[in-house]
């Protein structure tokens, strides 16, 4: 694996977890199951997206 794309998936893992981490604390979630549910759907989405478009642009 080249260092490009190693960084290239660390910063977005690394984004997949600040980003629902930042809106968790934005709307004030404090039950743990609703913080459980908003970290795997938008860190999922956000570990998805960037990881897909990545991969169809690798392909081409």
């Amino acid at each position: 694996m080249e260092l490009k794309r190693f960084v290239q998936l660390f910063l977005v893992y690394a984004l997949s977890l600040f980003i629902p981490l930042l809106l968790i604390s934005w709307l004030n979630i404090t039950n743990f199951f609703s913080m459980l549910i908003v970290l795997i759907i938008v860190g999922y989405i956000v570990m998805t997206i960037p990881l897909t478009v990545m991969t169809v642009k690798k392909k081409k």
